[in-house]
């Protein structure tokens, strides 16, 4: 039998590479301070069930992270802490960043992408447990607070011609689903409820050699029952929910190619009640000097019930 009361492990350095013929996988973290309290070690321990051997474990860093990283995209983060004494996870001023310079390198560009950042993210009621070699995370809310995120879907044919073949729309981030991310720390994640609080969007999508913009300037996001294992996506759960709602107010998009402008007040969804709600949409032309035709007028509602 080997106890410790506090297990210390400071400025620790910790990666993890796992090797995938799409897009290998980095997963880092510098300058981390570590501690487990009640360790453990015995002939009952790996039927336990406690992570790490250990009653309850934290870490923090307040040094800018780059915590996953691919030839898509890197995941970079500034303070973490995580307590499961206090069964909290935060993360502060979180980064998606495309990762175009490789990209250059490699002489290979995506049609699509995303750069995305968040103020921050707070897991509440986390609880880990451990059952034959593999983890599991069980948590009762996961909130993401004031995302700002910018989608591009730029077809690489309308745009200027980059040296070498382009990437496939389905290759790098789509070909790797959401288990296949976090499989290698966790063998499943359960939550209760999944939030998105105060989310503003820009879309960028070429059309006809224009590039068209639709800015959304408000969206929040809640799902229920949200479950990743490795059986998720064989059965093929929408979003890894039982239901979710969501509701987008403030979208305005600029359509150049087409010579038109459309505003739409409010969008709204409930999987749960099975409505689906529009409310007041708006088409105009941006010139009426032109050749071509176009299209002016509004719709008050539009109400879709029993919705599946």
């Amino acid at each position: 039998v080997l106890t410790v009361g506090t297990l210390n492990l400071e400025h620790a350095f910790v990666s993890y590479h796992v090797e995938n013929p799409e897009s290998p996988l980095v997963y880092k973290l510098e300058d981390v301070s570590f501690h487990a309290y009640g360790f453990r070690l015995d002939s009952l321990s790996a039927r336990s069930g406690k992570l790490l051997y250990s009653d309850n474990f934290d870490f923090v860093t307040n040094r800018h992270q780059t915590l996953l990283s691919n030839n898509e995209f890197a995941l970079q983060t500034d303070s973490i802490r995580l307590s499961t004494e206090d069964s909290i996870i935060y993360l502060e001023k979180i980064h998606l960043v495309p990762q175009e310079e490789l990209w250059d390198e490699m002489k290979k560009k995506p049609s699509n992408y995303v750069d995305g950042q968040i103020e921050k993210i707070q897991v509440d009621g986390i609880f880990f447990t451990r059952e034959n070699a593999l983890n599991y995370l069980k948590a009762t809310t996961f909130g993401i607070y004031s995302p700002d995120i910018k989608v591009y879907n730029l077809d690489s044919r309308k745009r200027d011609k980059v040296k070498g073949p382009s990437m496939k729309a389905d290759s790098l981030i789509q070909a790797l689903s959401l288990y296949d991310l976090i499989s290698p720390i966790l063998q499943s994640v359960s939550i209760d409820q999944v939030s998105l609080e105060n989310t503003t969007a820009d879309y960028y999508n070429t059309f006809n050699g224009s590039i068209e913009t639709y800015h959304l300037k408000d969206f929040t996001f809640y799902a229920y029952d949200f479950l990743v294992d490795s059986l998720s996506d064989a059965e093929n759960i929408f979003w890894y929910s039982k239901n979710f709602v969501f509701e987008a107010k403030g979208l305005e998009g600029v359509l150049s190619a087409r010579n038109h402008k459309i505003s739409i007040e409010q969008v709204s969804l409930d999987t749960e009640k099975r409505l689906f709600n529009i409310r007041n949409v708006r088409l105009r032309p941006i010139s009426t000097r032109t050749s071509n035709d176009y299209l002016e007028g509004s719709i008050r509602s539009v109400n879709i019930a029993g919705l599946n």
